[in-house]
């Protein structure tokens, strides 16, 4: 873990995520996003994280039906 903090901005329906979800999807993404805070965009610990095309990445905070899937 380095000093540096990340800036992560809330886009389009990630602001509205927290509104319909469970709360297990709720602690997911929130813990997704205090990591991404702290250590970058490199997540390698979390569901199918992958790099997309691009500097683009995504993984899964919630797998089964409905699964969830957030793009960074």
């Amino acid at each position: 873990m380095t000093d540096d903090i990340w800036t992560v901005n809330l886009i389009g329906q990630a602001k509205k995520f927290y509104i319909n979800v469970s709360s297990l999807a709720k602690d997911a993404f929130f813990t997704l996003l205090k990591e991404l805070k702290m250590d970058g965009p490199y997540r390698v610990n979390w569901p199918r994280y992958t790099k997309m095309p691009g500097d683009d990445y995504h993984c899964h905070i919630k797998k089964g039906r409905p699964t969830y899937v957030v793009c960074w």
